[in-house]
């Protein structure tokens, strides 16, 4: 008797053994040992660390934008280009095919990447079949449609093509140009999506620096615009992509952290 009850107590425990490597081999709730660094990750020192990098990467674009010269356009076969270049009016560089993208494009490019990101997230939640609030998918769709319709303005200029077909707003006292008031009305939706999503978006601390950052940034290209300060205003609405990039950055990495290690079900049959 006491041989059998060793041999049921021995395979009891095989059994629960078993039962754990499976649970964790199916993405079941287990412990990352990238937890640590990614909260790490999201320090204060991490975020004084970005924000110093970004500071000095435009400070660099802008002493590149005012200390260049074209000397001379040289056409090649095949349709290319070449181009002699002088910086700082002391070196010559050479450039084929020069394509000097404006500010409105590079801003594009990061708005695009954000909605990227959010879209990525929504498919891979959907794929994983992962057990996430209702908020949490409306969040992703929300960001993708909401920054991919900022980038498309960046491009084609909605909203001032909705401006220039709505001159009568122009008559409003202290406004110059209809396209202003247009863009002003933007600030309504990020409002509301703030209030809606504040529990998601405000989670991380180090989140909520970068996306307070951007909206500071969003608000002041408002101003920038109505006032029209010129260059100045291309550069602010960088930075505040820039801040929404990081931002919403971390949010979705903790957000697929939590929907994967946690929620996910196991691997069926």
């Amino acid at each position: 008797m006491e041989r059998g009850a060793w041999c049921r107590k021995k395979a009891d425990v095989g059994k629960r053994r078993k039962g754990v490597v499976m649970k964790t081999l199916s993405g079941g709730p287990r412990r990352s040992r990238w937890s640590r660094p990614l909260r790490e990750l999201a320090s204060q020192r991490f975020l004084i660390l970005v924000l110093a990098g970004l500071a000095v990467a435009m400070v660099v674009l802008l002493i590149l934008l005012k200390n260049y010269e074209l000397l001379q356009t040289t056409p090649i076969s095949g349709g290319v280009t070449e181009y002699k270049i002088r910086l700082f009016q002391r070196f010559d560089i050479y450039l084929k095919n020069e394509v000097k993208p404006t500010p409105d494009v590079f801003n594009s490019a990061i708005l695009i990447s954000i909605s990227s990101m959010a879209l990525f997230a929504l498919l891979f939640l959907e794929r994983a079949q992962a057990h996430v609030s209702r908020s949490l998918r409306w969040f992703f769709v929300s960001v993708w449609l909401g920054f991919g319709y900022l980038a498309a303005d960046e491009l084609i200029a909605i909203h001032e093509t909705i401006g220039r077909n709505l001159n009568f707003l122009a008559d409003i006292p202290g406004v110059e140009k209809a396209d202003n008031v247009v863009f002003t009305l933007y600030v309504i939706p990020v409002v509301v999506f703030l209030v809606v999503f504040r529990r998601i978006l405000f989670s991380s601390s180090t989140a909520t620096a970068f996306i307070a950052l951007g909206v500071v940034f969003f608000l002041a290209g408002v101003v920038a615009d109505e006032i029209e300060i010129g260059q100045a205003e291309d550069f602010i609405e960088i930075l505040g992509a820039t801040s929404f990039l990081m931002g919403f950055a971390i949010v979705m990495i903790d957000s697929l952290l939590a929907a994967v290690l946690v929620e996910t079900p196991g691997i069926p049959g």
